[in-house]
Parts: C-alpha cells; sequence; structure tokens
C-alpha cells in the first residue's frame, strides 16, 4: 500500500534521478501494509473507540493470499532516494479529515446563507 501523495512523490523522484544512479529499468516501492483489523485498530485509535467493522471474506481473498505482504524496494531506495512519508496512521488521518465535512451531522453544521444574507463584502462591494 502506499498513499498517491507517495506514489506521486516517488514517480517524480525516479523521473529526475540521474540515468546513472539507475541499477535498473524498474522499481518496486512499498510504503505500508495493513489487514482490515489493523485498520479498524487505527480508526479506534484516532476517531472513536465503538467504531466496528465487520468483514467476510470472499472469493478473492484466496488471490490476494498469493501476493507477496510487502514489495522489495531496496533498489529504489538506494537508486533513487525513495521514503514515502504516509504509513498507516497518516492514511487514517487524511481518510478521516476528507471524511469529516461529508459526514458532519447536519445540527453542527454551518447554516447556508441564502442571496439576500450574502455579506457585501463577499459580493465584491
Amino acid at each position: 500500500m502506499a498513499y498517491i501523495d507517495d506514489c506521486i512523490t516517488g514517480t517524480m523522484q525516479l523521473l529526475e534521478a540521474p540515468a546513472e544512479a539507475l541499477t535498473q529499468r524498474t522499481y518496486n516501492v512499498h510504503a505500508c501494509a495493513f489487514s482490515p483489523a489493523e485498520l479498524a485498530r487505527e480508526i479506534c485509535d484516532q476517531h472513536s473507540n465503538d467504531f466496528a467493522i465487520d468483514y467476510v471474506p470472499d472469493f478473492r481473498q484466496s488471490i490476494a493470499d498469493t501476493w507477496p505482504r510487502t514489495m522489495a524496494d531496496l533498489a529504489a531506495r538506494n537508486d533513487w532516494g525513495w521514503n514515502p512519508v504516509f504509513g498507516t496512521s497518516d492514511i487514517v488521518r487524511t481518510m478521516l479529515d476528507k471524511l469529516e465535512p461529508v459526514y458532519k451531522p447536519a445540527s453542527i453544521a454551518q447554516p447556508s446563507l441564502g442571496a439576500s444574507e450574502v455579506p457585501s463584502a463577499a459580493v465584491g462591494h
């Protein structure tokens, strides 16, 4: 797993790396790995102790079980400085920050202003 910002940064680092520093043509990058239970624990730690998750693996789990738990990215780290910034707790924090405005209870949401209530400074006077 890698957060998109890390993926973009890593791609830019690879593109900008001097050709003589690169020892291979393709690279793996890895940032973090977590199970659904580990993700739920992190959500509980950051958001709510009563968060619960129910999941039942389906046929895709047998496919995922054949994948490696982590990607060997030592060449990327050595050749062009790959070093992810976002770990599991950072990804959860970002996810919760982005979801909060969407799922904020209506009772605490700010009321929208009608056209007649818009302050004159906002209209450009």
